[in-house]
């Protein structure tokens, strides 16, 4: 059992965690992909001799400075921890502590002599440890996200949930592919983005440069030759009437459970 203390009744308590949750997947999702693009460009240098300033550019192509600023400002853990069993919590925190541990005792001296390079070297060993504890925090916080959406929302929470391949354009729903996008659909591509890195919420927020013409368009563009699943626009109003621009997934029936 995931939830080893009871979540709060109150309705706004509630939605602060549920915010914080999404706030943190967000961060850790991001710092997991940095982590695996660090790790591509590190093997990379050591295979091609690449020098300095060609990683150092590479590093800033990716958004390196960005995504640890993210992971430095993570949601408060202190909050999240409370509704997580503290034996999960452990083992999802262990390999990015030994990393820790790794960095401050051993010498610079000795990393900067490490005689192992590529795909072994000590850094991308650090580096794999923080992976496995991000994608382990990631696990853990999605299921706490969606115990708390399921308080707020009874019935809201779905457990087969789309994948977004962003470099390959592809969605797959159910182990297939439902939908192959051009590279240039640049709008259908960020709101598919979106969903993935939020770990695929019922309803997504999108900003506010986005109008109801806009996210129709691109509900329209998403559902063509689907069939498994459907996205709808999702817009509210906020104060005063604001438009509040979102939008929503939902699977179809399975052939089993159709009428």
């Amino acid at each position: 059992m995931l939830v080893r203390k009871a979540l709060p009744q109150d309705v706004e308590a509630l939605r602060i965690l549920l915010k914080t949750s999404q706030d943190a997947l967000v961060a850790l999702i991001s710092q997991r992909r940095r982590l695996a693009q660090v790790e591509e460009i590190a093997i990379q240098s050591a295979d091609e001799s690449i020098s300095g300033d060609e990683i150092s550019h590479r590093l800033a192509l990716i958004g390196d400075a960005e995504v640890r600023a993210m992971a430095s400002d993570l949601s408060d853990f202190t909050l999240l921890s409370q509704f997580i069993g503290d034996a999960d919590w452990d083992q999802a925190m262990r390999p990015a502590n030994l990393a820790n541990i790794l960095q401050t005792d051993v010498s610079p001296e000795t990393r900067m002599n490490d005689s192992l390079s590529g795909k072994d070297s000590f850094a991308l060993w650090m580096h794999r440890l923080r992976t496995e504890s991000a994608m382990s925090m990631i696990e853990l916080l999605t299921k706490l996200r969606d115990d708390v959406l399921e308080a707020l929302e009874p019935g809201s929470v779905i457990t087969e949930k789309p994948r977004w391949n962003n470099d390959a354009c592809t969605l797959t729903f159910r182990g297939v592919t439902v939908r192959q996008l051009k590279s240039n659909a640049d709008r259908p591509r960020q709101v598919l983005n979106i969903f993935e890195a939020q770990q695929w919420p019922t309803r997504i927020e999108l900003s506010a440069a986005w109008d109801d013409s806009d996210v129709r368009q691109v509900v329209q563009t998403l559902n063509k030759g689907l069939s498994d699943l459907q996205f709808y626009a999702a817009n509210e109003r906020g104060p005063g009437k604001v438009l509040l621009p979102g939008m929503k997934w939902l699977p179809c029936a399975t052939p089993a459970q159709a009428p």
